[in-house]
Formats: structure tokens, sequence, C-alpha cells
């Protein structure tokens, strides 16, 4: 049996039973303080999604990008479940999908329908609306990068043309994670609008409706300077970036407060909010992730 016909008996099954009691909404924040949540165990397990909230309450994060990929197959009631109890506490919830390979074109038959499915479990399960779709697909990790960047650029681009219009069709925003570098890619491609040069952090910035800037540097100055360039490509096409630290170890340690510890970055990211707070294209400051961040030191 396919998932779409799991989902469809999914809303057989609601709709014969009594409507389901779903806390509102939660209202956008105009500016936001996200955090990335590439476990299941808060879906899952109790205990786990009180630490994951409590924690968010504790550092003033209102967005949490979720994990959703596995947990609307294999347990989307657990998935609802995380999604309400944030709501219930005003914190947002995007759901986060992220593999590498989609960016090529012929994976994309798979993504498509794993957006579809999501749109389906949204409407199904009777979830308080979340926020966006929340896209980590990275072409540059893969070994074709090397070589055939501008085919891998532009059949990313396409990728992301088919998904906002099934995502905007249900009402969510598309987000996506690019790294602070993408403005040193030219890129020529050819869309709705028709073909076009065009930095591939612009063309990203003009399709999706928000950008999580992975702007990953241990020094808060430099994130700064990194960041201009797409703050204002955001403002100029009535968009927002999300600013984004990272906290994980084992990778080098320029790119991550993880030796700099839990007071330093707090003060990082409170003095980014001050100084960007003007620019019409901030929309706010994210951190990844959020079993590194809990685990850095005082």
């Amino acid at each position: 049996m396919s998932w779409t016909n799991v989902v469809h008996i999914f809303a057989v099954i609601l709709t014969g039973c009594a409507p389901i009691a779903v806390p509102p909404t939660p209202v956008a924040k105009p500016i936001q303080r996200g955090m990335w949540v590439w476990s299941n165990l808060p879906a899952v397990q109790s205990t786990t999604r009180k630490q994951l909230l409590d924690f968010a309450a504790d550092h003033a994060v209102n967005t949490l990008y979720v994990q959703a990929q596995t947990l609307i197959y294999d347990d989307p009631a657990a998935l609802r479940e995380l999604i309400v109890a944030a709501a219930q506490r005003d914190v947002a919830v995007e759901l986060l999908l992220g593999k590498h390979i989609w960016s090529q074109t012929a994976e994309h038959p798979a993504i498509l329908q794993l957006t579809k499915d999501v749109m389906a479990f949204v409407a199904v399960h009777g979830v308080p609306q979340p926020l966006a779709l929340h896209l980590n697909i990275e072409p540059h990790t893969l070994p074709q990068w090397k070589q055939d960047r501008q085919s891998l650029a532009v059949q990313l681009l396409d990728l992301l043309d088919k998904i906002k219009l099934i995502a905007n069709e249900s009402g969510l925003q598309l987000v996506f994670d690019m790294p602070n570098w993408y403005d040193s890619i030219a890129v020529t491609y050819t869309s709705r609008a028709g073909a076009t040069t065009k930095t591939l952090a612009a063309a990203i910035i003009g399709m999706v409706d928000r950008v999580v800037l992975m702007d990953y540097n241990d020094n808060l100055q430099t994130q700064l300077d990194l960041a201009q360039t797409e703050l204002k490509l955001a403002a100029a096409a009535g968009k927002t970036v999300v600013v984004a630290s990272e906290t994980t170890c084992g990778v080098p340690p320029e790119v991550t407060y993880c030796e700099e510890g839990a007071a330093h970055l707090s003060q990082t990211l409170k003095a980014m909010m001050d100084k960007l707070s003007g620019s019409a294209g901030f929309g706010g400051v994210a951190v990844h992730h959020w079993q590194a961040w809990a685990a850095l030191s005082p």
C-alpha cells in the first residue's frame, strides 16, 4: 500500500470521528529565533518533548525546525502531538525535510511526493498550521559539485520552483537553508519568468519565502559582514533572511561556537539581533542544532 493511500485512509477515519480540539495556530513572530531539531525523540517521547520545549523557553526560541520526513510515515500522531504541544507554548513549527541528493533531477519525484504527503499530513491530522515547509538540501556536498556545479545549481532551482507551487497552494511558506557563499556563484537558468543570470543566492532568495543563512563562523563581526549581501538581496525582494550560527563540535573550530560555550553564544545572538534589527531584510537568528546547543559548556 502506498503512503498516499495510507494518508487517504487517515482522512476517512478522521472524518468519521468527533472534531479534534486544536489550539490556535501560533502567530508568526516578526523576528524569529529558530532552532533545528533533527532528532525524532521529542515527538515520540514525552519526557524529551518537555526537555526540548523547556530549553526553547529558556533560550527564547520561538520557532523549531522539526525533521518530519520519517515521522509523517512512521508516527504521524507523535509529530502532531509535538506540533500541538509547541503551539500550546507559543512556539511555531516548520516541517524540516533534508537530503542533499534531492537537488538532482532524477530525485525530484521523490521529494515532490514527500512534499505532497507532508501537505496531506497537515490537512488530515488537524494540526496547528505549521509556519513553513523547511528544506535543507545542499548540492555543494555532493561529489559532482566540483565538476558539475552549474548543472546542479540549475537542477536545484528547478526543484524549488516546483516545490513552491505545492507548498504555497497549501498555505505554507517555503524556507530554504543556504550557505553564506552562494552569493559568489553565478548561474544561468530558465524559470517560469524566463531566462536569466543571477548569483545562486539571489535566485534562491527570489524563489522562496524565506532563507535561513548558514552563516557559520565563531566571530560576530565576520558573521555580520558575510550576511550583508543576502540581507540586501532579501530587502530588495521583499523577503527576509534568518542568520544562523553553528554549535556542533567536531567541525573546524572557526565555523562553530562549540569551543566558546553557551554564554558567549547567547551574547553573540543578542548582539546580532541588536545590530541587525534595523535591516529590512533581517528575519531573526537561528542555531544549529538543539542537541549540540544543549551540550555546550556554560
